[in-house]
């Protein structure tokens, strides 16, 4: 199964400012999308990007979820080390009806998928960017989602 999220002109928050936060960010960096990172630190890359102006950058602790509502993001991606904010973040934008995924998920399927030889041969070791759509509630307009199933292997 391919999918491919058309990003273009959407608001996309990245919680958290490490590796795994560079990693979705690099992923989705080209898309024509407006990405803000959230977080109290942020590592060298992600700092380059902000100077650089294709990120935007809210430096604040997670202490409270005021910030999603403020930003109304189309699309929120935790990479935090903290699962307990991680899934109060997932369960607030279930609620609010925002496609989300946790990077602890993606980071897992990642690994799986890099290990089929079929993706190998035509992606080599480039990361997959995958949404699921499990992580769809309700009916969002706002991202087109186009789905295409082939052979797997």
């Amino acid at each position: 199964m391919i999918i491919n999220l058309n990003l273009e002109g959407k608001k996309i928050i990245i919680i958290g400012g490490g590796n795994e936060a560079e990693k979705r960010i690099k992923s989705i960096l080209n898309e024509k999308c407006e990405i803000s990172v959230i977080s109290d630190s942020i590592n060298e890359q992600i700092s380059n990007w902000v100077k650089t102006k294709k990120i935007k950058l809210k430096k604040q602790k997670i202490e409270n979820l005021k910030f999603i509502s403020e930003l109304k993001p189309d699309i929120i991606i935790t990479t935090t080390n903290d699962k307990k904010i991680n899934q109060k973040i997932i369960k607030y934008a279930k609620k609010k009806k925002i496609l989300r995924l946790s990077s602890e998920y993606l980071t897992n399927a990642s690994k799986f998928i890099k290990s089929c030889k079929s993706y190998k041969k035509a992606f080599g070791n480039r990361d997959p960017m995958i949404i699921t759509p499990w992580m769809r509630v309700g009916t969002n307009k706002n991202v087109q989602i186009h789905l295409s199933f082939g052979a797997t292997e």
